[in-house]
């Protein structure tokens, strides 16, 4: 007989990263699926924007700024969330930065602060919340890694590195909390039009003497779809992992990449 519990109601969600982009995208799928969303970020200006769409749509909404980075920080910001919103049963780890260097020229603090931003942050995160989907018995931890999690791609080694360890840390925790109603996935990503892309087209241009509108091209090309990933193509898996149906799907890496893994 199944025992899980099925999703409890309210729902409440932090999403890291949530002020534009993926994070954004995701956090608006969320309230309109009913749940009562927390935006954590580093631009208040962002993130508030974020929390009046989400409010806009019927659910309470909160907007945290948030050095993810800091320890201190994130268990600051959890705890808004909770005074705020309530216990949190949903998790989407999707802050992340990228940068686009030959591995030679990678400086010490560049590698640090890729490692703190994109991999120990959702340690810093998931440690934070898990109490709450403990006593619970549900909850759903979504952490957003990258095609470049599942294969290699040049000028980006730190990169690289990180979202393969956010995948190794998605099925370790996965196996962890099996025997209860907490599932914890990766969602890898291709190519996405948001800004971290530009920023990465633009630090190629500036490397290989193309031209931006060139990089862009470059990069989409890598796709046999031809096409880059819209971020709400994202946020639909995310809320498809957060259905009671989705119960058995725990430790996995979930491509949205138009193919360029199995290319």
């Amino acid at each position: 007989m199944d025992s899980f519990p099925t999703r409890p109601n309210p729902c409440v969600a932090v999403v890291t990263g949530g002020g534009r982009g993926i994070g954004r995208a995701i956090a608006l799928a969320f309230a309109k699926e009913g749940l009562d969303v927390a935006a954590i970020g580093r631009s208040a200006n962002q993130i508030e924007g974020v929390k009046s769409e989400i409010e806009a749509l019927g659910r309470r909404a909160a907007a945290v700024p948030c050095d993810v980075r800091d320890r201190a920080s994130v268990v600051d910001a959890v705890a808004q969330v909770r005074e705020q919103l309530g216990s949190i049963t949903a998790l989407v780890n999707n802050a992340g930065i990228h940068l686009a260097k030959r591995f030679s020229s990678v400086t010490h603090d560049e590698w640090q602060n890729m490692l703190a931003v994109n991999l120990t942050s959702i340690f810093y995160f998931t440690q934070a919340v898990l109490p709450d989907m403990e006593a619970a018995n549900w909850g759903r931890i979504i952490n957003m890694s990258s095609a470049a999690g599942r294969m290699g791609v040049p000028y980006a080694v730190p990169y690289n590195a990180t979202k393969h360890g956010v995948i190794g840390f998605t099925r370790g925790l996965a196996l962890d909390l099996a025997r209860t109603g907490i599932t914890v996935n990766a969602i890898c990503p291709g190519w996405v039009l948001t800004d971290m892309v530009r920023a990465n087209a633009e630090g190629l241009a500036a490397k290989t003497g193309m031209s931006y509108e060139q990089a862009l091209a470059n990069l989409v090309s890598t796709s046999p779809q031809k096409r880059f990933v819209e971020p709400e193509e994202v946020a639909h898996v995310a809320v498809m992992l957060l259905s009671d149906s989705a119960r058995s799907i725990t430790g996995q890496e979930i491509g949205i990449d138009g193919g360029i893994v199995v290319a």
